[in-house]
């Protein structure tokens, strides 16, 4: 659906049709980008292998690298070495590094697993030649939502869904005439039907860290 299509659904939503004046078109664009975050965010929508930004060069000895800002978790990365051989890198963290050996800061050798903090990913131990790291990656949406004949970046059948979102946002807000408690959550429990609730980021990342590793002796 395109957004003119989406913005016509939003608004035939409201009882009060003199409302409209608070129905801006920006304000709608606003909501329906937070509805298509927050619905990535809940239920994965978008794994991504072949974006540009999934491959990155590796440098001898440079651990970290900056993400694109749109990737919020990280499924699965391998390292490829100049000839051409792949090997795959597990998720850990600092506290399990720590465990398993004291020095893994100071180490240079083959990438063995990753951290992902955010914004960046490090590698562990210090690669000590050039690789070329892929990762395959949940992310947000990268097409910014403008004209009325942009469509969501998600599949057509959330597509309605991403309204009831953006009828809380607007029924949540407070000091106008929209303000309405009671169909702001009746149009929240829709949304989150569809996409359930938002996990901590705690509890995402630790989805993936640490779990069972087919090298993980390489750490120690």
């Amino acid at each position: 659906m395109t957004v003119a299509s989406l913005y016509d659904l939003y608004l035939r939503q409201f009882d009060d049709k003199a409302s409209g004046y608070f129905l801006t078109y920006e304000t709608f664009l606003e909501f329906l980008k937070e509805a298509q975050d927050e619905a990535c965010l809940r239920s994965n929508l978008i794994f991504d292998k072949i974006s540009a930004f999934c491959t990155i060069p590796v440098i001898s000895g440079t651990a970290t690298y900056a993400l694109n800002a749109a990737i919020y978790s990280i499924y699965y990365a391998t390292i490829t070495d100049v000839d051409g051989a792949v090997t795959a890198i597990n998720q850990t963290d600092r506290i399990e590094l720590d465990r398993l050996s004291a020095d893994w800061r100071t180490r240079t050798e083959i990438p063995a697993g990753f951290i992902h903090d955010d914004t960046s990913i490090e590698l562990v131990p210090k690669p000590n030649a050039a690789f070329t790291l892929n990762i395959e990656v949940y992310r947000l949406p990268v097409t910014v939502l403008t004209n009325i004949t942009d469509v969501p970046e998600i599949n057509k059948a959330y597509h309605c869904a991403l309204v009831d979102y953006a009828l809380y946002r607007a029924f949540s807000m407070p000091d106008n005439e929209l303000y309405d408690l009671n169909k702001a959550k009746h149009f929240e429990e829709k949304f989150i039907r569809v996409f359930g609730h938002r996990s901590r980021a705690t509890t995402r990342r630790a989805q993936y860290a640490n779990r069972p590793l087919r090298n993980k002796a390489c750490f120690i």
